[in-house]
């Protein structure tokens, strides 16, 4: 591999795209066709759960996926990151602040040679108090980074960053000078000069005016009135490595266009890794299988009407993997001491000792 690609989209709803591309007798994988890349991160998915995924999105061709979910509100928020299946060797959704963790913004997928964060950073549109969380948000995201950077790691960022930089950012730069408040586009400047990460569309394009999002509510886009808050950034180390960063602007299909950035992957070993993680869409679709097997060969199972007990631990333990997609479960069976429907309780036992084995904690 010469070239690494790394796309990133604000998608805008990822059910509603996949059904626009049905609509025009496209699939979702058709997406990553056109891109002809390597990484594929999109940001607001506006999913809460795999199980509400259908496969042909979760599960794309050469592909592994790795998500993480809102648990505040539904039809908000989220991020989702397609890798070429082997590249990674570690991930991470949460972080250990609840506050951010819980609206699923973050997703870290490590490769040998970098690590990748896909994030959809905080909108302070709907007040001081979501702003004050912004720019909370922002501190504590440089400081993951500056931690990494520090102990000799390379670091890349993608996402919708929801900030306009400079004045080549922004349409309307002759009225004023910026749409954005001050702290919001100084967290901006100290992640670039304090933290030294590279801005990797304007260390190629200095003087170029490019958009990245339009608001769609006056239909700017025909007249190209946009915004550049969505950014490719790289650390310090690997802007030699930066081949290209640009933006789709032709792409539709969200208030947003694709950005990418293309890295010389010969400066790289990008070594892989056999181990399937236990985030990745694969293990997923490695569970499913098996419950399907044991569904086919386990009838009496099926048809008995499970303890309280065995009912509450066999919930449990499909909860305690969130991207476990099981069929919908049928009422059980009427309880009748004579007509011997309740098997004994070790064989009540097997349906609950096959999710503990099969499912994850």
């Amino acid at each position: 591999m010469e070239r690494l690609k790394i796309v990133s989209w604000n998608i805008n709803g990822i059910r509603a795209v996949a059904a626009k591309l049905c609509q025009n007798k496209r699939s979702f994988a058709s997406l990553f066709a056109d891109f002809g890349a390597d990484i594929v991160c999109f940001q607001e998915t506006k999913v809460d759960s795999i199980r509400n995924v259908d496969e042909n999105i979760a599960h794309i061709e050469g592909y592994e996926s790795f998500w993480s979910f809102s648990s505040v509100k539904k039809g908000v928020s989220g991020v989702a990151t397609f890798i070429r299946r082997g590249l990674t060797h570690y991930v991470q959704t949460i972080f250990g602040c609840d506050k951010f963790d819980r609206e699923g913004r973050v997703v870290r997928t490590d490769l040998s040679d970098f690590v990748l964060f896909n994030v959809y950073f905080p909108n302070a549109g709907r007040g001081p108090d979501r702003l004050a969380y912004k720019l909370e948000f922002y501190l504590w995201f440089q400081a993951m980074c500056d931690s990494l950077t520090k102990a000799g790691k390379s670091v890349v960022v993608v996402g919708d960053v929801n900030t306009t930089h400079s004045k080549l950012d922004f349409h309307f730069s002759d009225k004023v000078d910026s749409p954005f408040t001050k702290p919001e586009v100084e967290w901006i400047t100290s992640f670039v000069a304090s933290s030294g990460f590279c801005d990797t569309f304007r260390f190629l394009h200095p003087d170029q005016r490019k958009y990245s999002w339009w608001d769609p509510k006056t239909n700017q886009r025909p007249l190209d009135n946009g915004y550049r808050i969505d950014y490719c950034f790289v650390s310090s180390d690997l802007v030699p490595t930066v081949v290209e960063s640009d933006m789709l602007t032709a792409h539709g299909g969200s208030d947003h266009c694709p950005i990418f950035l293309v890295l010389n992957a010969s400066k790289m070993t990008l070594s892989p890794c056999a181990i399937v993680h236990e985030l990745s869409s694969d293990r997923i679709k490695m569970k499913q299988p098996k419950l399907l097997q044991f569904f086919q060969q386990a009838p009496d199972e099926l048809h008995a009407s499970p303890t309280p007990e065995v009912a509450v631990e066999t919930a449990s333990s499909m909860q305690s993997d969130a991207s476990f997609r099981a069929p919908t479960p049928q009422p059980p069976a009427r309880a009748n001491s004579d007509s011997g429907i309740n098997p004994p309780a070790s064989k009540k036992r097997k349906l609950t000792d096959f999710f503990a084995q099969n499912c994850g904690q």
